[in-house]
């Protein structure tokens, strides 16, 4: 393995670097965020420009565009949203798109590694599960959360306002790229359990087998991370 390049104090966009997380292949950084929340970066996206804050600035860009396009008043004359089933129904369309009224509006597209339903509206392109939001509550919070895990599931029941490191949490457990489970690395003496938590490092033991690290992990992962996917909410 190369030398690490010393990353700690350097800012990169709205990210300055407090300290090295771990070495899993290549290293990760704990960077403190303009807006407060701490999360674990990559020192290569870093480094190449491709990470320049904890996520808060596409939200910030995305609850900007939406709340100049579109709000709730406007939402209901144009679809109809059902709670109980997370799906939106055109009511209203222009004059060149008639036909689409009382069909199912959105398709699926896929972003940042999930598939989620997007709704054209005006020549802009609204995530789903955001115009639900606006559409019951009359506003776009920071960040929403599908709290069982499926980004297609828009029921209102299974979206929870959240901060940006809640909703990175919230994952279905599965493994890196190395094969290994989350939480989990090689080290000499067997496998390594480590988890982060509102930017501490807690390491969890060395373990014979994969299994029981990552056991250790997850029963870590209930106390400290918010995680209802991991339960099979809703």
């Amino acid at each position: 393995m190369g030398k690490i390049m010393e990353l700690t104090g350097e800012t990169f966009g709205d990210l300055e670097v407090v300290s090295i997380d771990r070495v899993e292949g290549r290293s990760y950084w704990l960077c403190k965020c303009k807006c407060g929340s701490v999360s674990s970066i990559a020192g290569s996206s870093l480094v190449s420009g491709n990470t320049k804050s904890c996520g808060c600035l596409m939200l910030r860009d995305t609850k900007t565009i939406e709340s100049q396009e579109i709000n709730q008043e406007e939402i209901k004359k144009i679809l109809e949203y059902n709670p109980e089933t997370g799906v939106f129904i055109w009511i209203k369309v222009s004059r060149f798109h008639k036909e689409k009224t009382g069909s199912v509006a959105g398709t699926s597209q896929p972003s940042r590694g999930k598939i989620y339903i997007k709704i054209g509206i005006n020549g802009r392109s609204y995530a789903a599960h955001r115009l639900a939001w606006l559409y019951m509550y009359g506003y776009l919070p920071k960040c929403i959360d599908h709290m069982n895990g499926d980004s297609t599931d828009n029921r209102i029941c299974n979206l929870n306002e959240v901060t940006v490191i809640q909703n990175a949490q919230n994952h279905t457990l599965g493994e890196k790229p190395n094969g290994l489970p989350l939480g989990v690395s090689r080290c000499s003496s067997g496998y390594r359990a480590r988890i982060t938590a509102s930017g501490v490092c807690h390491s969890l033991g060395v373990f014979e087998t994969t299994s029981e690290a990552s056991d250790a992990y997850e029963l870590a992962r209930d106390s400290l991370h918010y995680a209802p996917s991991r339960f099979g909410h809703v």
